[in-house]
């Protein structure tokens, strides 16, 4: 399943095509997924890419204008969801969300980045 890669970091947010993340958006919200998570996806894409960017080291072999640090507008959203990645910190529109389903398997309970990373 497509979250469920991107929950265990098999594969990145921003490697789906967007026709297939239109799709899981829209099914998301048909089976009643939290609308302000929703609302996320495309800050949590932008916060993908700028992450590969920086983990890749493209930042140091690229034009400013043609890597997300250049281009990226860093709003709290989206330096939340950064922050999350790499600290672990909750972000703070998603602090008060609770969790209510049950889910099989073990599942992420965050976006973690190796030590190495």
């Amino acid at each position: 399943m497509t979250v469920q890669s991107w929950e265990s970091g098999r594969r990145p947010l921003a490697a789906v095509p967007l026709g297939q993340a239109i799709a899981v958006r829209r099914r998301l919200g048909r089976l009643g997924a939290n609308p302000t998570l929703l609302a996320a996806l495309d800050d949590a894409a932008e916060a993908d890419l700028i992450l590969a960017a920086v983990l890749n080291q493209q930042v140091d072999r690229s034009d400013i204008a043609e890597q997300p640090l250049g281009w990226s507008v860093l709003t709290h959203r989206l330096t939340d969801l950064i922050l999350w990645a790499v600290l672990g910190q909750t972000p703070t529109f998603a602090s008060g969300l609770s969790v209510t389903l049950a889910r099989r398997g073990p599942v992420a309970s965050g976006p973690a980045l190796p030590t190495d990373e």
